[in-house]
């Protein structure tokens, strides 16, 4: 559903975090698109993110992705 609602052509990447005192074992992903992490680590993962998309969103695109996704909030 989401690509369908925000468009093909649009990047989306599973970011799963939880708290601090957790401690993650072994978490064998296979998808460069999904990260499983702990709080501490949003930041550097984000930028991570960031810097491997090579084309950058437009403030158009961002402002229609925020209208299309914004009801579901």
């Amino acid at each position: 559903m989401m690509k369908r609602q925000i468009g093909e052509d649009i990047p989306v990447h599973s970011v799963i975090v939880f708290s601090k005192r957790c401690t993650l074992k072994k978490v064998n992903i296979e998808s460069c698109d999904i990260h499983v992490i702990n709080r501490q680590m949003i930041l550097s993962t984000v930028k991570e993110i960031a810097q491997r998309q090579s084309e950058k969103l437009t403030t158009e695109t961002i402002n229609r992705l925020y209208d299309s996704l914004y009801p579901y909030t």
